[in-house]
Order: structure tokens, then sequence, then C-alpha cells
């Protein structure tokens, strides 16, 4: 049923008299407003990233987007779901490479080269890690933030070295979640479900 209300303040109950294609149209809707809060969420997030120019600040706003782009595919799963295609695309589909490096600074002297990370100096630049994003759903098992290890091996002295474990700190960065959110609206376009009153714009424009 729905429930409208009169000029008078008096709730009127219509029948609904497709009820399947009335919780298919409520599902639409929380689908799209979902997307609409993604929009809204990306801007603020670029917003805060411009205002805020170190690591930490880089971390949070990433975070913030992407917390919107999981609320979306999470109202946007059961209609995933609903056919083969869609599971594939949820489990299979390639996202792209993640790529995460230690931020460690090259110091270029006489003879050799430098390497310092927080201020403590490493023999050499540990080689970056690959993460793999698979899927729709891969944003469902990561964490957030990504805790990334590095074996490094640390210098004390001239002569003296031992190795270590860095944990750094690294986000899903804003152009795999763009590629995540570019994705779906092209599944949800091409199943021809376009409720949506306001016109796309690709995440990355805006």
């Amino acid at each position: 049923m729905k429930e409208e209300e009169t000029e008078s303040g008096e709730i009127e109950v219509e029948p609904v008299h497709d009820p399947e294609g009335y919780v298919q149209e409520r599902r639409l809707k929380d689908v799209f407003d979902a997307r609409k809060k993604v929009r809204e969420r990306r801007l603020a997030a670029k917003q805060y990233q411009l205002e805020h120019e170190d690591l930490d600040s880089n971390i949070e706003a990433v975070r913030m987007y992407r917390a919107a782009v999981e609320n979306y595919l999470s109202e946007l799963k059961p209609l995933i779901f609903e056919e083969e295609r869609g599971k594939r695309i949820w489990f299979n589909k390639k996202i792209g490479t993640l790529t995460i490096e230690l931020p460690v600074q090259v110091k270029h002297s006489r003879n050799n080269k430098k390497y310092v990370y927080n201020g403590t100096k490493l023999s050499s630049k540990p080689e970056p890690k690959e993460i793999e994003l698979v899927g729709l759903g891969c944003l469902f098992q990561y964490p957030e933030p990504l805790d990334i290890e590095f074996e490094v091996t640390k210098k004390v002295g001239l002569d003296t070295t031992y190795k270590e474990t860095i944990v750094h700190t690294a986000a899903i960065p804003f152009d795999h979640l763009d590629r995540i959110m570019n994705i779906a609206n092209e599944y949800l376009s091409e199943r021809g479900l376009e409720l949506d009153p306001e016109e796309d714009t690709d995440p990355a424009e805006i």
C-alpha cells in the first residue's frame, strides 16, 4: 500500500495493485538516492583534500568517498544478483592494480644515495606492493584503511644494519573508486534501469 497525505492532513492509503513492481520501484529509488550521495560525498572529499595536503588528510578524504561508494554498492547488490552477468561483475570484473609504495625520501650525496623513512636511514628503498582489485565486491574484502607491511633494512651508524617490518597506512585511491562507480553505473544503464531524474555525471568529471 501507498500512503499519501491529503490537503486536510489526513493519511489516505492507496492499494498497491503491483506489489513486485512497487518493491522494485522503491529499491531503485534507494539506489539512485545512494548514487546522488556518492556524488555529493566525492565533491566534499575532494574539497577536503585540497584544503589539507598532508598524507593523513588525503587518506581521510578517500575514506569519506569510499564509505559512500560502499553504501551505493550495498543498495545495488540485490539488483546485481538478479542475473548471472551481474554476479560476474560483482566477483570477477577486473578493476585494476593498486600499487602502494613506502614514502621514502631519496637524498643524493657525492658517492651514493641515502634513503630515509620518518627520519630513519634505510639501506635501500623497498619494492612497492601490488594488490589486484577484482569485482565490485572487492571493497568489502579489504579493510579501510589498508595496513601494508614492508620489510626494510635500517642503518645504524656506518656499518650496522638490522631488518624490521614497517606498517604503512594507505587507502584505495579516487581513480580506482571512480572506476568501480563507472562500472556499476554502466551496468544499471545496460539493464535499462534509469529512473534517476538527474543526468549521470562521470565521477572523474565532478
